[in-house]
């Protein structure tokens, strides 16, 4: 017994998309022939003799012809976007824009959605000889502290999470943050000038 149209479906999920694409041009090009051969004549004609088709031979024709259909709409639902119309391309997307100055702050609270997000950051400093530039990924409403120090300029060199020392006027530099998706805020400790963050999402 021929498969169904269900089974024929989850047996070319599991195959490659390449090789699904080129399977549904030769199910079209079967589909094709066989609407011809049905439509183009009733009577099937050989050099010897004439043999009408019967009423289950036509039905049973048809119904191959409506599972080769159904098969076709399957497949080509299961390919990639990119090979059914014109997708769009993930790109970077500015989620939360934050500033301030010498001072401690916590930011209003963001939310990322892609698994992939980073921190654009950049302060200037006046007074580099007591810089201090950090910046803390927390989880919203976690108690447990945060989740990753994402920025880290000290001028301090002797504690024990010794970070870089700061640049004499300032600096830039990016940070990737993939710890998403979730709701976040940041917590920045700063005797800087001014500093800017910028979140961004990936998706």
């Amino acid at each position: 017994m021929p498969p169904t149209a269900e089974e024929a479906q989850r047996r070319l999920e599991t195959l490659p998309s390449t090789f699904r694409a080129t399977f549904v041009g030769i199910l079209i090009g079967i589909c094709i022939s066989i609407v011809a051969a049905v439509s183009s004549e009733a009577d099937i004609r050989t050099a010897k003799y004439q043999r009408k088709l019967t009423i289950e031979q036509k039905v049973g024709i048809a119904g191959v012809v409506f599972v080769i259909l159904v098969i076709i709409g399957a497949v080509a639902s299961t390919l990639p976007q990119s090979s059914r119309s014109a997708a769009s391309v993930n790109s970077w997307h500015n989620v939360s824009t934050f500033s301030g100055g010498s001072s401690n702050a916590n930011t209003t609270t963001f939310y990322i959605k892609g698994s992939e997000s980073r921190l654009q950051w950049s302060y200037t400093t006046t007074r580099p000889e007591i810089a201090l530039f950090s910046a803390f990924l927390y989880r919203d409403g976690d108690p447990y502290g945060p989740v990753t120090q994402a920025v880290c300029r000290d001028v301090n060199t002797d504690v024990p999470y010794s970070c870089p020392q700061p640049n004499s006027s300032g600096e830039t530099g990016t940070a990737y943050i993939n710890y998403g998706p979730n709701t976040f805020y940041l917590q920045v400790i700063s005797t800087v000038t001014s500093w800017n963050l910028t979140v961004q999402d990936f998706y």
